[in-house]
Protein backbone atom coordinates (compact mmCIF):
# COMPACT_ATOMS: atom_id res chain seq x y z
CA UNK A 1 0.00 0.00 0.00
CA UNK A 2 2.86 2.14 0.53
CA UNK A 3 4.10 2.13 -2.68
CA UNK A 4 0.33 3.41 -3.94
CA UNK A 5 0.70 6.04 -1.73
CA UNK A 6 1.42 9.60 -3.17
CA UNK A 7 5.43 9.97 -1.81
CA UNK A 8 4.96 12.21 0.84
CA UNK A 9 2.26 10.03 2.56
CA UNK A 10 4.16 6.69 1.70
CA UNK A 11 6.60 6.74 4.81
CA UNK A 12 3.18 7.05 7.06
CA UNK A 13 1.77 4.33 5.34
CA UNK A 14 4.78 2.27 5.97
CA UNK A 15 4.67 2.63 9.55
CA UNK A 16 0.91 2.50 9.67
CA UNK A 17 1.85 -0.89 8.40
CA UNK A 18 4.50 -2.29 10.61
CA UNK A 19 2.48 -0.63 13.79
CA UNK A 20 -0.43 -2.50 12.81
CA UNK A 21 0.85 -5.89 11.19
CA UNK A 22 -2.07 -7.80 11.59
CA UNK A 23 -4.39 -4.82 10.32
CA UNK A 24 -6.18 -4.69 6.87
CA UNK A 25 -3.82 -1.93 5.80
CA UNK A 26 -1.29 -4.42 5.04
CA UNK A 27 -0.49 -5.51 1.54
CA UNK A 28 -2.08 -8.16 0.42
CA UNK A 29 0.89 -10.19 -0.83
CA UNK A 30 2.11 -9.88 2.83
CA UNK A 31 -0.83 -11.41 4.52
CA UNK A 32 -1.62 -13.83 2.27
CA UNK A 33 2.76 -15.06 2.49
CA UNK A 34 1.79 -15.13 5.89
CA UNK A 35 -1.13 -17.65 5.94
CA UNK A 36 -0.17 -19.89 2.16
CA UNK A 37 2.54 -21.61 1.28
CA UNK A 38 1.53 -22.49 -1.83
CA UNK A 39 2.01 -19.82 -4.55
CA UNK A 40 -0.43 -21.28 -6.57
CA UNK A 41 -2.96 -21.57 -3.95
CA UNK A 42 -1.99 -17.30 -3.54
CA UNK A 43 -2.48 -16.51 -7.23
CA UNK A 44 -5.93 -18.36 -6.96
CA UNK A 45 -7.00 -16.26 -3.63
CA UNK A 46 -6.12 -13.00 -5.43
CA UNK A 47 -7.16 -13.44 -8.82
CA UNK A 48 -9.83 -10.92 -8.73
CA UNK A 49 -6.96 -8.19 -8.32
CA UNK A 50 -7.05 -6.86 -11.77
CA UNK A 51 -10.80 -5.62 -10.97
CA UNK A 52 -9.08 -3.10 -8.36
CA UNK A 53 -6.29 -2.43 -10.91
CA UNK A 54 -3.81 -3.29 -7.83
CA UNK A 55 -1.44 -6.24 -7.95
CA UNK A 56 -1.23 -7.95 -4.63
CA UNK A 57 2.24 -6.55 -4.03
CA UNK A 58 0.76 -2.71 -3.68
CA UNK A 59 -3.53 -3.27 -2.41
CA UNK A 60 -4.35 -3.17 1.30
CA UNK A 61 -5.66 -6.25 2.28
CA UNK A 62 -8.88 -4.54 2.95
CA UNK A 63 -9.69 -4.00 -0.86
CA UNK A 64 -9.02 -7.03 -1.60
CA UNK A 65 -11.36 -8.58 1.13
CA UNK A 66 -13.94 -6.22 -0.23
CA UNK A 67 -13.90 -7.38 -3.79
CA UNK A 68 -13.68 -10.96 -3.13
CA UNK A 69 -16.42 -11.03 -0.88
CA UNK A 70 -18.44 -9.00 -3.19
CA UNK A 71 -18.15 -12.31 -5.68
CA UNK A 72 -19.14 -14.51 -2.91
CA UNK A 73 -22.69 -14.08 -3.87
CA UNK A 74 -22.34 -13.93 -7.46
CA UNK A 75 -20.99 -11.42 -10.11
CA UNK A 76 -22.87 -10.29 -13.05
CA UNK A 77 -22.78 -8.28 -16.14
CA UNK A 78 -26.03 -6.20 -17.96
CA UNK A 79 -27.98 -8.00 -20.76
CA UNK A 80 -25.95 -7.48 -23.92
CA UNK A 81 -22.69 -7.26 -21.79
CA UNK A 82 -20.50 -4.67 -20.58
CA UNK A 83 -21.00 -2.32 -23.54
CA UNK A 84 -24.44 -1.81 -22.58
CA UNK A 85 -22.69 0.15 -19.70
CA UNK A 86 -21.32 2.34 -22.37
CA UNK A 87 -24.48 2.66 -24.24
CA UNK A 88 -26.97 4.07 -21.27
CA UNK A 89 -24.18 6.35 -20.24
CA UNK A 90 -23.68 7.98 -24.09
CA UNK A 91 -27.39 8.00 -23.90
CA UNK A 92 -27.10 10.21 -20.97
CA UNK A 93 -24.50 12.92 -21.91
CA UNK A 94 -26.20 13.17 -25.56
CA UNK A 95 -29.21 13.89 -23.25
CA UNK A 96 -27.51 16.84 -21.70
CA UNK A 97 -25.84 17.84 -24.96
CA UNK A 98 -22.91 16.37 -24.93
CA UNK A 99 -20.72 13.83 -27.65
CA UNK A 100 -18.70 10.62 -27.50
CA UNK A 101 -16.46 11.19 -30.44
CA UNK A 102 -14.16 7.49 -29.94
CA UNK A 103 -10.79 7.58 -32.10
CA UNK A 104 -10.22 10.95 -30.99
CA UNK A 105 -6.79 11.80 -28.99
CA UNK A 106 -6.64 14.68 -26.75
CA UNK A 107 -3.50 16.60 -27.34
CA UNK A 108 -3.91 19.83 -25.58
CA UNK A 109 -7.06 21.69 -23.51
CA UNK A 110 -7.33 25.48 -24.53
CA UNK A 111 -7.27 27.72 -22.31
CA UNK A 112 -8.71 31.04 -22.26
CA UNK A 113 -6.88 32.49 -18.90
CA UNK A 114 -7.46 30.42 -16.70
CA UNK A 115 -10.71 28.72 -17.63
CA UNK A 116 -10.62 25.28 -20.19
CA UNK A 117 -12.61 26.66 -23.19
CA UNK A 118 -12.25 23.52 -25.20
CA UNK A 119 -9.64 20.98 -26.72
CA UNK A 120 -7.21 20.23 -29.56
CA UNK A 121 -7.62 16.38 -30.37
CA UNK A 122 -5.86 14.02 -32.65
CA UNK A 123 -8.46 12.30 -35.15
CA UNK A 124 -7.32 8.30 -35.52
CA UNK A 125 -9.02 6.86 -39.05
CA UNK A 126 -7.02 4.01 -39.98
CA UNK A 127 -3.21 4.80 -40.03
CA UNK A 128 -3.39 8.58 -40.65
CA UNK A 129 -4.74 10.96 -37.93
CA UNK A 130 -5.62 14.82 -38.42
CA UNK A 131 -6.28 17.97 -35.91
CA UNK A 132 -9.21 19.53 -34.94
CA UNK A 133 -10.68 21.66 -32.18
CA UNK A 134 -13.13 21.19 -30.30
CA UNK A 135 -15.12 24.44 -28.48
CA UNK A 136 -17.08 23.96 -25.32
CA UNK A 137 -19.02 25.81 -22.60
CA UNK A 138 -18.37 23.03 -20.20
CA UNK A 139 -15.16 21.13 -20.33
CA UNK A 140 -14.76 17.44 -18.74
CA UNK A 141 -11.12 15.79 -18.45
CA UNK A 142 -10.32 12.62 -17.05
CA UNK A 143 -6.65 12.99 -18.46
CA UNK A 144 -3.93 13.00 -15.74
CA UNK A 145 -2.80 16.32 -14.39
CA UNK A 146 1.24 14.86 -14.68
CA UNK A 147 2.92 14.86 -18.33
CA UNK A 148 3.74 11.69 -19.88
Amino acid sequence: MAMAAPVPLSWMVRLVNRLTANSPLQVTQHYLERRFRDPQLRAVVTSQWADYGMPPSQSAFATHTMIATHYLDGAWYPNGGAGEIAKATGATIRAGGGELLPNHEVTGILLEGNRAVGVEVNVKRDKEGSSAEFRAPVVVSDASTQAT
